[in-house]
């Protein structure tokens, strides 16, 4: 697939909707969905032998994709989504920064 050739060079990578909804009709149904409660869900999908992983990001407007190597760095990432999410409701100030794997600086 040319695309995760592409997305190998360059994650994690902005997708409009037209895009992304293209990329999910071509990737099919993922192997997990986790709803964040605010910002969409978290898809993952297994291709060859990376994680791909997309995040709606609401402010800007795109979907961002990422590839990640191991079972853990998927898990690490939602965690890390998951604790940010709750904190922005606790009044950490911190957000998600979705061009980064990890987002809030304010983490104990």
């Amino acid at each position: 697939m040319e695309f995760i050739q592409k997305l190998k060079e360059i994650t994690p990578l902005k997708l409009t909707e037209t895009e992304e909804q293209k990329l999910s009709t071509e990737l099919g149904e993922p192997i997990k969905v986790v709803d964040t409660s605010l910002s969409g869900d978290i898809k993952v999908w297994k291709i060859e032998s990376l994680f791909l992983i997309e995040e709606y990001d609401s402010l800007e407007d795109f979907y961002w994709i990422r590839t990640l190597e191991t079972q853990q760095d998927v898990d690490d990432l939602i965690k890390d989504r998951l604790e940010t999410y709750e904190n922005m409701w606790g009044g950490c100030g911190c957000h998600v920064r979705y061009g980064e794997k990890f987002s809030c600086p304010n983490k104990k």
